[in-house]
C-alpha cells in the first residue's frame, strides 16, 4: 500500500512549488522522471518551471544542464520532441530540447529548436535570450545585441538580455552603451545570477571610473575627492539618531534623521552609507504603512548593493521585502526570503541576527497555522498541485516550526499524522509529506507500514 501511494516526481513536484527558487530541487524533479520510467512527464514539469519563473532563462539553463549530466540526452532528447509534436504548449516543448542541445555543445540544432519556439510563439522572451546566446557563442554580436534587444522588449523583468547587450558594447569598445546595460541588469537579477552579477559589478566599476575620467578631462564635472573622515563622521552621527529614533518608535524623527543621513552621503558619494540610510527608510515606510513606498526603496537599495557587491545590504533588502510579503499573505515568496537570509547569516556565523530571522520565519509559521485563511489566496492564484491550498499552508507552517522551532518534534509528530491520513485518498499530498519527512530527519518510515 505504502509503495503504492508513494510517488517520487510527486513529491518532488510539489516541493518544488513551495520552493520556486530551489535549483537543486528542481534538479532532482526532472531527474527522477528520467530515472522512475516517466520521461514522458518531463517535458510537462519543465513547462512548469518555466511557467512559474518564466523570466528566468539562466535558471532554466543550469537545470537542463544538470539534468543532461545526470541522465545523458537520449531520454530527455527524445521526451522533448515527442511533446513538441503533440504538445499545445510547444514552444516550451521547442525550449527545453534547444536548451538540452545547447548543454550538450550542439549550437547549430539548439538555434534552430529556439527558431521553431519562437515560430510557435513569437513574443517568447527566453528564447529570444537563448537565440542571442547562440549568437555569442558563434561571435556574432550583431545578431546577439539584436536578439536580447527583442527578449527584453518581450519582458521587461528579464536581467540577462541586458547582461548579453552590455558585453556586445563592451566587445565593441562602447563604454557608454555598456554601463547602462549593466546597471540595469543588476537591477533585476536574483541570486540565481549570483555569479554574473560578480563579474558585472566588475565591468561596471570600471566603466563607471572610465567615464567619470573622461568627463572629467572634458571639464563636465569636478574630479573625484575622497570625502574626510569628518564628514563621514557627521553621516555617521545622523544615521545612529535615526536608528534610535526608529528603536523608540518615533517614526517622524526617524524619517528626518535617516533622510539627512542619505543626503549627506549621496553629496559624499559613499554608497554604502547612502544604502545604510535608504534601508531604514524602508523600514520607516514599513511600519508606518507605506508599503509601496518601502518596497520601492528596498529594491533601489538592493540594485545598488548588487553593484557594489554589499551582500549585507542585499540580505537586509530581501529580509525586508520577506517581511512585507508576509504581511501580504504571500507565504511562498516571504519564506524563500526569510530562508536566503538565514542562509546569509549561518555562513558568516552572525548568531544574533540569525535569531532575529529565524524568529520572523516562525511568526510567519505560526500565522500560517493560526491563521492559515490569510494565505490560501496567494496559493490559490499561484495554482498549488494540492487539491486543497489550506492543507499547503498548514503543512508549510508546520515543516518551519519543525525546521525552526524548539518544539520541532511536536510539529514532525503533526505532519506524521497528516501523512497517515492522507495515505487513502491523495497520493500527491502522501508523496509530498514523506518527501519533507525524509528531509527532515523525522525517524519514521511511512513507505513502510500497511
Amino acid at each position: 500500500m505504502g509503495d503504492q501511494m508513494f510517488s517520487e516526481v510527486d513529491g518532488y513536484r510539489i516541493a518544488c512549488f513551495a520552493r520556486p527558487d530551489d535549483l537543486d530541487l528542481h534538479v532532482r524533479l526532472l531527474i527522477s522522471c528520467v530515472h522512475g520510467g516517466q520521461s514522458g512527464r518531463l517535458p510537462e514539469e519543465f513547462a512548469r518551471i518555466v511557467t512559474r519563473r518564466p523570466s528566468h532563462p539562466q535558471f532554466h539553463y543550469e537545470i537542463i544542464d544538470r539534468v543532461l549530466k545526470a541522465t545523458g540526452i537520449r531520454e530527455p532528447k527524445r521526451a522533448f520532441k515527442q511533446a513538441a509534436g503533440r504538445s499545445e504548449q510547444r514552444h516550451l516543448a521547442f525550449y527545453g530540447l534547444g536548451l538540452l542541445l545547447q548543454a550538450a555543445d550542439k549550437q547549430s540544432a539548439a538555434l534552430a529548436a529556439f527558431k521553431k519556439a519562437i515560430k510557435a510563439k513569437s513574443d517568447f522572451a527566453c528564447a529570444h535570450y537563448s537565440i542571442s546566446v547562440s549568437h555569442m557563442t558563434f561571435g556574432d554580436l550583431k545578431e546577439a545585441r539584436e536578439s536580447s534587444r527583442v527578449a527584453s522588449n518581450c519582458d521587461h523583468y528579464m536581467a540577462e538580455p541586458w547582461y548579453v547587450k552590455g558585453t556586445c558594447y563592451l566587445e565593441r569598445r562602447n563604454p557608454h552603451g555598456a554601463a547602462p546595460c549593466f546597471d540595469q541588469f543588476l537591477r533585476l537579477s536574483g541570486p540565481y545570477l549570483a555569479r554574473y552579477a560578480a563579474d558585472a559589478c566588475e565591468k561596471l566599476k570600471w566603466l563607471e571610473e572610465t567615464l567619470e575620467e573622461e568627463l572629467y578631462r572634458r571639464g563636465r564635472i569636478p574630479k573625484r575627492v575622497d570625502p574626510s573622515e569628518e564628514d563621514l563622521r557627521v553621516g555617521r552621527k545622523m544615521l545612529a539618531s535615526a536608528f534610535t529614533a526608529f528603536d523608540s518608535g518615533r517614526y517622524d524623527d526617524a524619517r528626518s534623521a535617516a533622510s539627512d543621513a542619505a543626503r549627506q552621503f549621496e553629496s559624499l558619494r559613499h554608497r554604502l552609507g547612502h544604502v545604510d540610510a535608504l534601508q531604514l527608510l524602508a523600514r520607516v515606510d514599513h511600519e508606518t504603512g507605506k508599503i509601496r513606498e518601502a518596497l520601492t526603496r528596498y529594491d533601489e537599495t538592493l540594485k545598488v548593493s548588487r553593484k557594489l557587491g554589499y551582500d549585507t545590504g542585499i540580505a537586509r533588502a530581501f529580509q525586508g521585502k520577506a517581511r512585507i510579503d508576509g504581511a501580504e499573505g504571500e507565504l511562498v515568496s516571504a519564506e524563500t526570503g526569510f530562508r536566503y537570509v538565514i542562509g546569509f547569516c549561518a555562513a558568516r556565523r552572525d548568531e544574533v541576527s540569525l535569531l532575529t530571522v529565524t524568529d520572523q520565519i516562525c511568526h510567519l509559521a505560526a500565522r500560517a497555522l493560526s491563521r492559515p485563511e490569510l494565505f490560501v489566496p496567494a496559493v490559490q492564484r499561484d495554482e498549488c498541485p494540492l487539491g486543497s491550498p489550506r492543507d499547503f499552508v498548514e503543512t508549510r507552517g508546520h515543516i518551519i516550526m519543525s525546521e525552526f522551532k524548539d518544539s520541532g518534534r511536536e510539529h514532525s509528530e503533526t505532519l506524521v499524522k497528516q501523512a497517515m491520513a492522507a495515505r487513502s485518498n491523495d497520493r500527491q499530498f502522501f508523496s509530498y509529506l514523506v518527501y519533507e519527512l525524509e528531509r527532515l530527519q523525522v525517524p519514521v518510515s511511512l513507505r513502510s507500514k500497511t
